[in-house]
């Protein structure tokens, strides 16, 4: 069984070669399709990633539906900060549950604390600026994250927490379905 992987804003290729590394010494049967909206970085991770086989390679812009050869391909999309520059969480996130399997999952590396200094330097990119969603800023908080998620489709959604770098900087994923067993409730809310 393969394991169908998509990138999402694959960029430079750093995430890439970081998680394909890892599947090959774990000996994953997998297939990796990297993606960013830039046909230049695209182009420049398919000279990089050469020697692989298993990689695919394709300009995608999550902000449109995605073409119907892709939907219900993956079993996990993978995104590092690159949905928040999007214009509507919501419909970037319905765009990527489409290309999901009906049991996959999309795993996003977000920031999600406004940071003062990222304005000087992000915010002179006219890309920072176009939401239209509801948000007040380019970095949306972890109960945004979680309302879009939920209003895109997905049915449970996580996120790490627990030290400084994670208030600011998370992962959070989100499932086509829930767990196949009762979640254990937390002491405090019984």
């Amino acid at each position: 069984n393969i394991i169908r992987i998509l990138e999402l804003g694959g960029g430079t290729g750093g995430t890439t070669k970081y998680i394909i590394d890892h599947l090959l010494r774990m000996g994953i049967n997998f297939r990796y399709t990297f993606t960013d909206i830039s046909s230049s970085l695209v182009a420049s991770a398919k000279k990089k990633f050469a020697a692989y086989d298993f990689m695919d390679y394709m300009v995608l812009d999550i902000e449109k539906p995605p073409p119907a050869h892709l939907a219900s391909q993956y079993n996990a999309i993978l995104s590092t900060n690159c949905i928040h520059a999007t214009k509507s969480l919501t419909n970037s996130l319905t765009n990527l549950r489409k290309m999901l399997q009906k049991d996959g999952f999309v795993s996003l590396v977000e920031l999600t604390r406004n940071i003062p200094w990222f304005d000087l330097v992000f915010g002179l990119l006219d890309g920072w600026w176009l939401f239209e969603d509801g948000r007040s800023h380019a970095l949306a908080d972890t109960p945004f994250w979680e309302k879009s998620l939920k209003a895109a489709g997905f049915e449970t959604v996580a996120w790490t927490e627990g030290t400084a770098e994670a208030a600011t900087l998370r992962i959070i994923a989100g499932f086509q379905s829930g767990p196949d067993r009762p979640v254990a409730k937390s002491p405090s809310s019984s």
